[in-house]
């Protein structure tokens, strides 16, 4: 943790209140006089895990009698959701990320981006089909490395952390037996 000066402006009257905002937003909920932050977290919450990280801290006080004053301290915050030690930002313009719709989040963290309704949609088709082509797609993947979605949440259609012959085995499963496919995350 970083201490942070901070000056009382006259004689506090009763407590001090806080707000977290980042970029200007606050952060629903964030009301303590300290904060965890993690990039995942944020992410689901809606908001960037990365620019302008701030404190609001306001108080009644003798100097200024029936006014609150308040003081607002800001840090910079940099987002690594995956945990490689690589900014989010960086991982993006290195091409170490992907990120299909251009919104900041790496797609391995941005659960909302792609998959819909079942895991397995291995071609991308928009309407969310899962077919013969999937299991096609992620045959020719595995074997011969071809072409994969960029929803890795669509790719590990078995849920088990890795795209490999087990998610072949649910497609076909699913597409012979009719066993059903995993929800989406």
């Amino acid at each position: 943790a970083t201490e942070v000066p901070f000056e009382v402006i006259g004689l506090p009257i009763g407590g001090l209140t806080y707000q977290w905002s980042l970029n200007s937003t606050p952060i629903p909920g964030a009301t303590g006089s300290s904060i965890t932050l993690s990039a995942p977290d944020l992410y689901h919450a809606g908001l960037p895990a990365w620019g302008t990280l701030s404190l609001k801290i306001s108080y009644r006080t003798t100097m200024v009698r029936g006014h609150d004053i308040s003081n607002t301290l800001t840090w910079t915050v940099l987002a690594d959701c995956n945990g490689n030690g690589v900014r989010d930002d960086f991982d993006i313009q290195n091409g170490t990320a992907k990120d299909v719709n251009h919104n900041g989040i790496p797609d391995e963290c941005d659960f909302t981006l792609c998959c819909k309704g079942v895991t397995g949609n291995i071609d991308g088709d928009t309407n969310d089909i899962v077919d013969i082509s999937d299991l096609s797609d992620l045959i020719d993947y595995l074997f011969n490395n071809g072409p994969i979605s960029d929803c890795p949440q669509e790719n590990d259609v078995d849920k088990s952390g890795a795209v490999d012959i087990g998610d072949v085995t649910s497609l076909i499963e699913f597409l012979f037996f009719s066993l059903p496919l995993p929800a989406c995350p």
